[in-house]
């Protein structure tokens, strides 16, 4: 019994003792950035799309008027279930302050005249609103793995 737990423990202290393999880093910036400051603000994963809200921001500091922060990227993903899935990535103009405000309706097919319908907003740093601060816009983006629209929100 004593042999074998001695060889147990001469076991465990071999195997921490052993050299990991070295990890090489990703030499493309662009890449690093994307995967390093990527946030998900929003996912669906159900049938017939598979939809996520991505947000990258911009590096930098935000101590002066709006119209000197960092500004927002917004990308929209959607894919089907497929073993060989079509898949698109759309990317929204750049601005400040994008945010995920909640989904507005879900596609119900598969198809390129099935959207489903993200509600989004940003951040307005030039119009006034009528109570006198700086106002919001909001967006609709409808989308689908084979095409996406961007339009102002009527609500």
């Amino acid at each position: 019994m004593r042999q074998l737990l001695g060889i147990c423990l001469l076991t465990l202290l071999l195997a921490e003792s052993a050299p990991a393999d070295e990890l090489k880093g990703i030499g493309d910036a662009t890449l690093v950035d994307v995967l390093s400051n990527l946030e998900v603000l929003a996912e669906h994963k159900k049938p017939p799309y598979a939809i996520r809200v991505l947000r990258l921001r911009e590096h930098g500091e935000c101590d002066g008027p709006p119209e000197s922060c960092p500004q927002v990227i917004l990308y929209i993903t959607a894919s089907t279930f497929d073993e060989d899935p079509d898949q698109q990535v759309y990317k929204l103009p750049k601005a400040h302050g994008w945010e995920f405000v909640g989904w507005r309706s879900f596609a119900q097919k598969e198809g390129r005249e099935s959207f489903t319908v993200v509600e989004v907003r940003r951040k307005d740093t030039g119009k006034p609103s009528i109570k006198g601060g700086k106002s919001d816009t909001k967006y609709e983006v409808l989308a689908n793995p084979w095409e996406a629209h961007l339009k102002e929100s009527q609500r």
